[in-house]
């Protein structure tokens, strides 16, 4: 497992990987899902995130998601286009209950060839999301963690086995899809029966320094 940062030369030659791994996997999502108005030609999205996580099999880049920091003593954060989907009642239930310190998890993506492939005993669909959950679990400073399945993906599904819940407002619509946002506590993360295989992601001390 690595986490790339594009301010460290070290991590310039996997950045670029995971660059070109996220255009060709998501091509082929916003096709399979019909998704419209989404390009990854553009590369806004990737280049903003804080940082990249990346999963490998070998070599092979065969997974990623895209980490984003969120500090809301800085109220220009409360403006970003990310919430501007939202329902009322879920920006209401973020913006009303004292979260200062925010971590999102974006454009997961498996790659089409590795869906079924495990890294160590947990399946890539699982494993990605829990990486990050792991992530945020051991940064105790962060008040929330928020994602946004889209439900053509199904998701939503790993996301609820992985703690996370729905927050309220109900389903959107995003690129001609419904999406549903899901969010999980600081100290209320639980993996159940993939924190294992999951935590020995970070055990092995594959994270790129």
């Amino acid at each position: 497992m690595q986490l790339l940062d594009k301010n460290k030369p070290i991590h310039r030659i996997a950045y670029n990987e995971a660059y070109q791994f996220w255009q060709a996997e998501w091509n082929i999502a916003i096709e399979e899902m019909g998704l419209e108005g989404l390009s990854v030609k553009i590369s806004d999205k990737f280049i903003a995130a804080d940082e990249i996580l990346v999963l490998r099999q070998g070599t092979e880049i065969v997974a990623l998601a895209l980490i984003n920091y969120l500090n809301f003593n800085i109220h220009a954060y409360k403006d970003l286009s990310y919430f501007k989907v939202m329902t009322e009642e879920s920006k209401a239930f973020i913006f009303n209950n004292g979260y200062s310190k925010i971590m999102t998890s974006t454009y997961n993506i498996v790659g089409k060839q590795y869906r079924r492939v495990k890294v160590g005993n947990t399946i890539l669909a699982i494993a990605l999301p829990g990486a990050a959950l792991k992530i945020f679990e051991y940064q105790p400073e962060l008040d929330l963690c928020l994602g946004m399945p889209l439900i053509p993906s199904a998701n939503q599904r790993t996301l609820s086995r992985l703690g996370m819940t729905n927050l309220p407002g109900g389903l959107i619509t995003i690129h001609n899809v419904q999406a549903q946002f899901m969010y999980v506590n600081q100290g209320k993360v639980n993996l159940g029966k993939y924190d294992v295989g999951v935590s020995s992601l970070f055990a092995n001390n594959l994270i790129a320094a």
